[in-house]
């Protein structure tokens, strides 16, 4: 986790997902029909989103369990950190 220094954290501020409702980046909450096409609209804001990559590391490192962050699904999460490729983040006790 990161410190609980401003610094560490102000990368949230600076999203693209400010300006939506944050529901939209959580579409699992809002039941399995229709969930692959909430989520690529939350994934789409994502790849645009000046801070994906912080947004990313934060998931990886925490590790989210629940919504989009980062541009990937918990699915993809999950995949990503059991590949044995992917370096732990910076700041991570992993």
């Amino acid at each position: 986790m990161p410190r609980p220094l401003v610094e560490d954290w102000d990368w949230q501020s600076r999203g693209n997902c400010v300006r939506w409702p944050t529901e939209v980046f959580f579409p699992e909450d809002q039941g399995r029909h229709g969930l692959r096409a909430r989520q690529q609209r939350a994934m789409q804001i994502c790849r645009e989103c000046p801070v994906l990559r912080e947004c990313r590391e934060h998931a990886l490192a925490t590790p989210e369990v629940h919504g989009i962050w980062g541009a990937t699904t918990p699915r993809e999460r999950a995949h990503l950190l059991a590949d044995s490729e992917v370096p732990v983040p910076r700041g991570s006790t992993a």
